[in-house]
């Protein structure tokens, strides 16, 4: 597991499966257990590998070379060239 981002309280974790199939991010706030949230997806071809949802956040792991820009537009926010919340 690798810390990829903080932001906002909360710290961004990214793993991959051995065979590099699999990407799970995991969000886990600084103050509290309580509001960690993750989900995994598969590396295959989309931009986006597993968007994870919860009553209070949104977040995505993306490619590197992922166009976020009508995401962005949209209202979410890159904060890491693999993440993207909202």
């Amino acid at each position: 597991m690798r810390l990829l981002a903080s932001n906002e309280g909360a710290k961004y974790f990214v793993v991959a499966s051995k065979d590099q199939q699999t990407a799970c991010l995991y969000k886990f706030k600084e103050d509290s257990a309580q509001h960690s949230a993750g989900g995994c997806g598969a590396a295959g071809g989309s931009g986006i590998i597993v968007e994870v949802k919860t009553p209070s956040s949104k977040m995505m792991l993306v490619r590197e070379d992922a166009d976020t820009a009508e995401l962005e537009e949209s209202g979410w926010t890159r904060i890491h060239e693999n993440i993207v919340v909202a």
